[in-house]
């Protein structure tokens, strides 16, 4: 039969040395010998007949295997793309592009993902349901972008294709669509363009009763509100996305995130809630084993510890978080503040090394927002090396950031360059008012938007400098203001340095 004059076929080829039997177990598998003459073969087939035998393999796989499917979306996929089944193709790739995300092949996921897109855009407006289908597969395709930290390309694809996802008439894929565009552009750094993106996902959320939009968005308001200085309506999105994200507890992305999203407590200075998230992060990676989420818990354990003055371990985390990532972003994401660590506990070539790596990335894949903060903090250290016109980069950087809503981030520049000129008084004419300054800027900017941890830092900041100026009044001022917010944040290092500045003024 059929079988035999297979098998027949088979020995000969092997005893011409063309194939070998590359498996026996669990079935008898032959592969060529040499790629060329796999190539020879394949050229040697008409165009008509080489999509016929790819289609019939692809149809053999899943008579074959139908129970086994995720073992082959691979050979499924490549078959079907050479074969005459564009949709299965585009289904196939689109699953083996799951399969590769979930096992951390962020990179093989992305390519598989353009193909998907490559075969899939030409069709719309030409097949029916094409629209739905591409929006769809950007959807899916936005988290392998976020992992490999592209928000450039995230960006622009997304605001590529915006006008068809408002055309489609879906408000639920429309929703999740503005989430997503929010979600990257401020990553790009345009927290206003992304506060209103996110929005609108949240209003069309909560008029179609979404509970998935309305988790992704309230989950990235608190990322995108906390860097604005919109600090109370930060921590209200990240508790509200966390009690609604427990009802999608398959959806790991959403649940960490967003418990990481109690992280940003960090900015109202409440240490408390940002340890317990962290611990929470840390907890649930073990019992799920998921990468990503240690590496976001190492990343909230780190805020813990630097929001009280222990850089030590905030580094300690940070680079644990650093060892176990498996994504390009899970990589770089504890590495910005990984750099402001180093340089608080004065490792300045560590934090120069870290954030010249920050600034790579930020050039190939971030934009601006990255750049700038990785250029401010090389400015810092270049100024505490020695070189003091360059931390004229650190003030523009403080500017422009400032300029584009960031007003947390803003307040950290004003108090690191005013910690920078306190370690120079002495070396640099008028460092003690320059410093002074800059504290004070941190002072009325930390007020207004409520970050009490690092106003608490200010104020000990300032206190230092008018107590070296002889002002006592105004050293115990400061020093009264601190205590205060101190103990309101639960800072016992602080607290306690704040304490022992106060009985050196006696």
């Amino acid at each position: 039969g059929m079988r035999g004059k297979l098998e027949a076929y088979l020995l000969e080829l092997q005893a011409l040395e063309f194939i070998y039997e590359r498996s026996m177990f669990p079935e008898l598998e032959y592969i060529f010998k040499h790629a060329l003459t796999q190539q020879v073969a394949y050229s040697s087939l008409l165009l008509k007949k080489r999509k016929e035998v790819h289609e019939s393999i692809g149809q053999a796989i899943e008579a074959l295997y139908p129970n086994r499917l995720d073992e082959f979306y691979e050979a499924l996929a490549f078959h079907y793309k050479n074969g005459a089944s564009t949709d299965k193709a585009i289904y196939y790739l689109t699953k083996a592009a799951e399969k590769s995300f979930d096992r951390y092949a962020v990179e093989e996921s992305h390519r598989h993902y353009v193909e998907a897109y490559e075969l899939l855009y030409p069709r719309v407006g030409e097949v029916k349901g094409a629209e739905v289908q591409l929006i769809d597969l950007l959807i899916k395709w936005a988290y392998v972008f976020y992992f490999r930290g592209d928000f450039k390309r995230l960006t622009d694809v997304l605001e590529a294709h915006k006008e068809l996802a408002e055309s489609l008439d879906d408000k639920a894929r429309l929703g999740m669509y503005y989430a997503w565009l929010g979600f990257s552009i401020y990553n790009s750094g345009s927290l206003r363009d992304s506060y209103q993106y996110l929005h609108k996902a949240l209003h069309i959320g909560e008029e179609i009763k979404s509970d998935l939009v309305i988790g992704y968005s309230y989950c990235w308001l608190t990322w995108t509100c906390s860097y604005m200085g919109l600090l109370e309506e930060a921590v209200a999105s990240g508790e509200k996305a966390l009690e609604i994200c427990r009802c999608f507890e398959e959806d790991q992305y959403l649940y960490y995130k967003s418990l990481g999203g109690l992280g940003t407590a960090y900015y109202k200075g409440q240490r408390r809630k940002v340890t317990e998230a962290g611990e929470a992060l840390l907890e649930y990676a073990r019992t799920r084993g998921s990468i990503r989420c240690g590496v976001m818990g190492h990343y909230t354990m780190a805020l813990s510890f630097s929001m009280d003055g222990d850089f030590s371990s905030a580094v300690q985390h940070s680079r644990q978080g650093i060892e176990i990532s498996a994504d390009p972003l899970y990589n770089l994401l504890p590495k910005p503040m990984l750099g402001v660590y180093y340089v608080y506990n004065g490792q300045l070539q560590e934090a120069e090394d870290t954030m010249q790596e920050v600034l790579a990335f930020g050039r190939e894949f971030s934009g601006e927002f990255m750049e700038d903060i990785a250029q401010g903090v090389l400015s810092l250290v270049s100024f505490l090396k020695g070189d003091l016109q360059s931390l004229a980069t650190a003030e523009d950087v403080a500017r422009k950031i400032l300029a584009d809503g960031g007003k947390f981030i803003c307040v950290q520049f004003y108090n690191a360059i005013g910690m920078s000129f306190s370690l120079l008084i002495g070396s640099i004419p008028d460092a003690v008012q320059k410093a002074k300054d800059y504290r004070n800027k941190a002072i009325e900017l930390a007020r207004e938007i409520g970050a009490k941890g690092e106003l608490g830092i200010a104020y000990l900041g300032l206190s230092q400098l008018h107590s070296a100026e002889g002002d006592k009044d105004k050293a115990r001022h400061c020093i009264s203001e601190a205590l205060s917010l101190f103990e309101q944040c639960e800072l016992e290092n602080y607290l306690s340095q704040a304490k022992q500045a106060l009985e050196s003024l006696k």
